[in-house]
C-alpha cells in the first residue's frame, strides 16, 4: 500500500473518530452538538482540560475507549504522514541522482 494511501485511510479514521465521539458524547451526556465536537477534539487530542459535566461510569468506558483509539489513530496518521515525506524526498533525491548520472553519460 502506497503511503499516500495509507495517509488518507489515516484522515479518514481520524474524521470517523471525530464522528463518532461527538455522536457518542451527544447521545451519552446531556451536551450541545457543538460540546460534544469539543469535547471530543479535547479527548483525542489528550489535551485533558476538563471532564465533560453529568460524566457517568458508563460515559467515562466512552471516554477512555475514545482516548485508547484515538491516540492510537493519531500515531498511525502521524507515522504515515513522516512516511510519506520521507519516502517523497528519497524518490526525489534518488531520481535527480539518476537523471545527473544519464546526463554526465
Amino acid at each position: 500500500m502506497s503511503p499516500r494511501r495509507k495517509l488518507q485511510i489515516a484522515i479518514s479514521a481520524i474524521v470517523g473518530l471525530i464522528a463518532i465521539g461527538t455522536v457518542g458524547f451527544r447521545s451519552i451526556l446531556p451536551l450541545s452538538w457543538f460540546d460534544a465536537f469539543y469535547y471530543t477534539l479535547i479527548t483525542l487530542t489528550t489535551v485533558g482540560y476538563s471532564e465533560p459535566p453529568h460524566t457517568t461510569e458508563y460515559a467515562r468506558v466512552f471516554i477512555a475507549s475514545l482516548i485508547i483509539l484515538g491516540v492510537g489513530t493519531l500515531g498511525y496518521a502521524l507515522s504515515s504522514a513522516a512516511q510519506a515525506v520521507i519516502e517523497s524526498e528519497l524518490l526525489s533525491t534518488f531520481g535527480k541522482r539518476r537523471m545527473y548520472r544519464a546526463i554526465n553519460k
